[in-house]
């Protein structure tokens, strides 16, 4: 949801928040990925998970919006991986939009595509 801040009021800040989940079996295993992408003013953060993903521990695998990667989640023992960008800490967020579809490929963003979800206003 988005909050626009009027001239009159400068203590509102715009915040927008994009997500998306997808689920797909994977080796009788239920992956999910989740992607989120906020904007809190002049801030942007960016959050990506992936659970049960059947791979091996170490495993790397690309999160990639429009063609470009994002970052690499790498698999832990328990078929889990995560990351963050936030610009506050001096990353570069893309700007993202309803309907960009975001993926999740084996390793670079011209590998092999495991899962892909589109951006959504976040409830």
């Amino acid at each position: 949801a988005g909050l626009a801040a009027s001239p009159a009021d400068s203590s509102q800040v715009l915040h927008t928040v994009l997500s998306g989940t997808t689920k797909k079996e994977f080796d009788t295993f239920e992956t999910e990925f989740k992607i989120t992408f906020d904007r809190l003013g002049d801030r942007r953060k960016v959050e990506a998970e992936v659970s049960n993903m059947n791979l091996p521990a170490s495993t790397h695998l690309t999160v990639c919006l429009a063609g470009n990667a994002l970052g690499d989640l790498v698999l832990n023992a328990i078929h889990y991986g995560d990351f963050e960008l936030d610009s506050r800490n001096g990353a570069v967020v893309p700007e993202a939009k309803v309907g960009d579809l975001v993926e999740l490929h084996r390793q670079g963003c011209s590998s092999e595509l495991l899962l892909s979800v589109g951006l959504t206003v976040a409830p």
